[in-house]
């Protein structure tokens, strides 16, 4: 996998996900239809952590992403992907965080 550098012209985007074991995020830039990662980074789960719902499970994986990659992410507009769709019904494509 080629990794591309970041680039502050490029729309930014996270992608998020959550398994048994371990989080994940993606920090990437879209060029045409495609993504190409920045940054990956991932981590396993705690005791504690593995006995979180999946949907738990997959929030605290956006969170750790926004945290991870927050140097790069502060105050730029960014796309979250998750394939939990549950997550979708609170974050719903069109709803935005408060101000």
């Amino acid at each position: 996998m080629l990794l591309v550098h970041y680039d502050l012209n490029k729309p930014i985007i996270l992608t998020c996900d959550a398994s048994l074991y371990g989080k994940s995020a993606v920090l990437s830039h879209r060029y045409g239809n495609t993504e190409k990662p920045i940054m990956i980074a991932s981590k396993s789960l705690s005791d504690a952590e593995k006995n979180y719902s999946q949907l738990d499970k997959e929030a605290l994986s956006i969170i750790f992403g926004v945290t991870k990659f927050h140097k790069y992410i502060y105050g730029r507009q960014v796309t979250i992907y998750t394939d939990h769709k549950p997550l979708l019904g609170l974050f719903g494509e069109h709803k935005q965080l408060p101000e």
